[in-house]
């Protein structure tokens, strides 16, 4: 007997179609959410025509599976009924082979040993078939409520599969974004289409991930701003630098990920990328608010800006910064001591001045500075040139 969600039945799909929510910070699109609310009502609906259709065909078989318990019961008693001594079972139709003993006169002996009267004649014996099996039924049923149900789609499938994962029911086994990396890019020869390939691959969770650290720590400063009789505020204490690597969590596997395949897939370490990535948005949000904490507008407002602010813009270029200089690193640490490098700019050039006078410099070995006074890029934000081996 299938088992239902206790209290499904009673939300109503109208309701949630015409379902209003109060406004806050970080709220979502309400043209979105509405559009959302009438497709979820529709599948209620949808939902609750296919649970109808479910409990009717469970009647239909809880009714055929007691009339064939009737029915076997009455048959058993009737067989039981006629089955007596010297009633023998026909079990032919189940190709079961009796062997007899090589003695017919032991079994004569036998047999008449067993009768009250020797003289009395011996009648034919009666024969019973053996009962066959009674039709599956239920078996029956259960396929028509597939056929109906229909074979389950992909999102059907995904969907379960995150619901168990909440629930605990399996587990979550998390993968290196590395692993994404492999297949046709591991063929990539060029060391900048590689980069490329590298920073797209990775830079769209890891930006989704920094825009999420942003709006939490918004949405904790909200409660201490609008509680405050002044409009003057200690962006220092609002945003410690001792808590700038809370808006940077997340972020260290999706570098660790860029430097691991600029090394060919030699793990590197990283740990000074993040804690730099840190300090520079935890600088860009505090001046960000000093910019808008003076406004004479909403606090919701004035937090709503410095969000978009950094969703629009500064989100995309310190992720990206942070994912091209781990691959730089990682390719230089591949190189070895002893070889010549070079400074190499994409084609279709770089940062500045600084790029070019480097890559224009005399070949030299692992260690020595370059004219910019950099062992390696990136020199400032938006620098995607690499140091590479002579030769490669």
């Amino acid at each position: 007997m299938a088992q239902y969600a206790e209290g499904a039945s009673g939300v109503d799909p109208d309701a949630v179609a015409t379902a209003e929510f109060t406004h806050v910070f970080r709220g979502y699109s309400i043209d979105e959410v509405k559009t959302f609310l009438q497709h979820v009502s529709q599948e209620m609906h949808r939902l609750r025509n296919e649970l109808a259709a479910a409990r009717s065909i469970q009647d239909v078989a809880a009714t055929m599976n007691q009339n064939s318990s009737d029915l076997q019961e009455a048959n058993s008693t009737e067989n039981a009924a006629s089955v007596g001594p010297g009633t023998v079972i026909d079990l032919q139709s189940h190709r079961i082979t009796l062997e007899r003993e090589d003695a017919d006169g032991e079994n004569e002996d036998w047999f008449q040993d067993h009768h009250a009267d020797e003289n009395e004649p011996i009648t034919p014996q009666a024969v019973l078939p053996f009962p066959s099996a009674a039709p599956p039924r239920r078996r029956a049923v259960i396929d028509e409520l597939f056929a109906r149900l229909g074979e389950p789609q992909l999102e059907d499938v995904e969907w379960a599969r995150e619901v168990l994962i909440r629930t605990g029911e399996i587990p979550v086994i998390p993968q290196s974004p590395y692993e994404s990396l492999h297949g046709e890019a591991e063929a990539i020869v060029d060391h900048h289409d590689r980069l490329r390939s590298t920073v797209s691959e990775l830079s769209r969770p890891a930006v989704g991930q920094l825009k999420r650290n942003l709006a939490a720590r918004l949405e904790a400063l909200l409660p201490e701003l609008k509680s405050s009789n002044q409009n003057t505020f200690e962006v220092s204490h609002l945003v410690p630098r001792a808590m700038d690597d809370e808006l940077i969590e997340g972020l260290t596997p999706f570098v660790a990920a860029a430097a691991k395949f600029g090394a060919g897939g030699v793990k590197v370490n990283v740990d000074g990328i993040p804690n730099k990535t840190a300090r520079a948005a935890g600088d860009w949000l505090r001046n960000r608010l000093m910019a808008h904490l003076d406004d004479e507008v909403a606090i919701e407002t004035r937090l709503r800006a410095v969000y978009r602010e950094w969703k629009k813009s500064a989100v995309d270029l310190i992720a990206t910064d942070a994912i091209a200089e781990a691959f730089a690193l990682g390719l230089y640490a591949t190189i070895s001591a002893d070889e010549q490098i070079a400074w190499e700019t994409p084609h279709d050039g770089c940062c500045g001045t600084a790029c070019h006078d480097n890559a224009s410099s005399v070949a030299r070995r692992k260690g020595q500075e370059f004219p910019s006074g950099h062992l390696l890029p990136p020199i400032s934000q938006g620098c995607r040139s690499l140091v590479v081996p002579i030769g490669q």
